[in-house]
């Protein structure tokens, strides 16, 4: 590696080749990176403004696999503040149009990126700055919440499985997926009190 960095090969705004130099760690951060030869120049197939993003994400953390690994992934409330913490928050912040709506577009080509390139941790805070929006919470009120957030109808008995039959294929692939999580379950011994504890 040259100078030990990481040398890749970019798209700039005018959509020209450019070579950018970078800190070798980032290469631990992403599985296609960590098995490319160290003294190649690697070719991406994203902009260099979207490789900043992805380089501050991983400088706020110092690249630090330790602290990265703490970090909170889950959605536990429907909002991105809380999903996020403070310092997570304020790196997504150029894609919010509100305090819990996200610009789904101009995110896109971040999340892209993450996907293809499989950019450890900040991939996963994707999946929870996209999902919070969808959050419900499990209570009678919180799904009478959720549906009125999304202007969910009613559906009687006889209407469910009506849907149910009209769309029998997918449903059956879901229960199949969710059949084999129970197991899965069963099979790890996984206490489900201990489960809906966390």
């Amino acid at each position: 590696m040259e100078n030990n960095l990481l040398i890749m090969r970019v798209k700039n705004e005018q959509n020209e080749d450019v070579i950018v130099h970078l800190d070798p760690r980032l290469a631990l951060m992403s599985q296609p990176l960590e098995e490319t030869e160290k003294d190649e120049v690697i070719p991406l197939l994203i902009n260099k403004k979207i490789l900043e993003k992805i380089v501050r994400f991983y400088e706020l953390y110092n690249y630090s696999l330790d602290e990265l690994s703490k970090l909170n992934i889950e959605i536990a409330t429907d909002s991105l503040l809380k999903n996020l913490g403070e310092k997570n928050y304020q790196y997504f912040s150029e894609y919010m149009e509100g305090e819990n709506k996200i610009n789904v577009d101009k995110m896109k080509p971040l999340v892209d990126a993450c996907y293809q390139y499989n950019f450890r941790f900040l991939w996963d805070l994707c999946q929870v700055v996209l999902g919070t929006e969808f959050f419900c919470e499990s209570s009678e009120k919180g799904l009478e919440d959720f549906k009125k957030k999304f202007n969910l109808p009613e559906y009687n008995e006889e209407e469910i499985y009506t849907i149910i039959d009209e769309n029998k294929e997918a449903f059956n692939c879901l229960n199949d997926m969710f059949m084999k999580y129970l197991e899965n379950i069963k099979e790890n011994d996984v206490d489900m009190n201990e489960m809906n504890d966390n």
